[in-house]
């Protein structure tokens, strides 16, 4: 289908390590967002902290489908 474009998520960067996606912010369509949301639960991270405590972060996660290069 030749498609190429970012995917953004709303997610929460939860205390406990894990990744919860709130919504899709900004749809490719065609399977891609759910590829998207799969690539994010993959991601692994440190929590944030306050006062030396984790606690959740929320913030937008984008993640770009690009075509790789064809071979010549």
């Amino acid at each position: 289908m030749g498609i190429q474009g970012e995917v953004a998520l709303s997610v929460v960067f939860q205390a406990s390590g894990a990744i919860r996606i709130i919504s899709v912010v900004k749809s490719l369509g065609h399977g891609l967002d759910q590829a998207a949301e799969q690539a994010a639960t993959q991601i692994h991270f440190k929590a944030a902290r306050r006062d030396g405590k984790p606690e959740d972060f929320p913030a937008t996660l984008r993640i770009e489908f690009r075509l790789a290069d064809q071979p010549t």
